[in-house]
């Protein structure tokens, strides 16, 4: 019953990037689209780390988070963005929801690498812009 739930979670984020895409094409307004698309992504990862997805393997698609969204948002809004994810990864760990139960020590590790992608990906884009 898990997948069939995550199934249909991973079906509507494709249809709402798919609208996104067909909205972009067609209006040129790519800031309001990426806003959009980066909510959407920040949406399908948390639910995919809070119940742990397919075979508890939903914390690793967490780690392509900061890449796409400093790109499509910049590096100063990105970074925003992603402090405000890794903010409620933490929440969602601290409340320690009733799907995927990770221990202390992952818990732990998994924020500060989370982290250390953030910093090095924001980097990266401070260069780039630059």
């Amino acid at each position: 019953m898990d997948g069939i739930v995550l199934l249909v979670f991973i079906i509507a984020a494709d249809i709402l990037v798919s609208a996104c895409w067909v909205y972009s094409k067609y209006t040129h307004n790519y800031s309001v689209t990426n806003y959009f698309y980066v909510l959407i992504m920040m949406c399908l990862f948390l639910y995919l780390l809070s119940t742990g997805g397919f075979g508890n393997s939903g914390c690793l698609w967490s780690y392509t988070l900061p890449l796409m969204t400093l790109f499509l948002l910049g590096h100063k809004r990105g970074l925003v963005a992603m402090i405000a994810y890794l903010l409620v990864v933490t929440l969602v760990f601290l409340a320690n929801q009733h799907g995927a139960f990770y221990v202390v020590e992952f818990k732990v590790r998994f924020v500060a690498s989370l982290l250390a992608v953030s910093i090095i990906s924001y980097f990266i884009e401070y260069l780039r812009a630059s």
